[in-house]
């Protein structure tokens, strides 16, 4: 990654996608799709971010998942 002139690195944005689909059963499924995008100061760790939004989006595509498996009965 370069930085811009006299060495400062600018605020830079990630992203987190992940999904997955769920068999219902009958041949029938649910795709569910999840992302986010967050803006790193400069003076912030970008792995350390990277880290924190993945887990965040992870956890919501699981609460999710939970959801739809209840709501469908398996």
């Amino acid at each position: 990654m370069g930085t811009s002139k006299g060495g400062y690195m600018p605020n830079r944005e990630i992203g987190v996608a992940l999904g997955a689909t769920i068999n219902l059963g009958n041949f029938n499924s649910i795709r569910i799709d999840y992302s986010e995008k967050v803006t790193v100061p400069d003076d912030d760790n970008v792995d350390n971010a990277r880290d924190e939004l993945y887990s965040r989006v992870e956890d919501f595509i699981s609460e999710k998942i939970d959801d739809i498996k209840k709501e469908s009965g398996e």
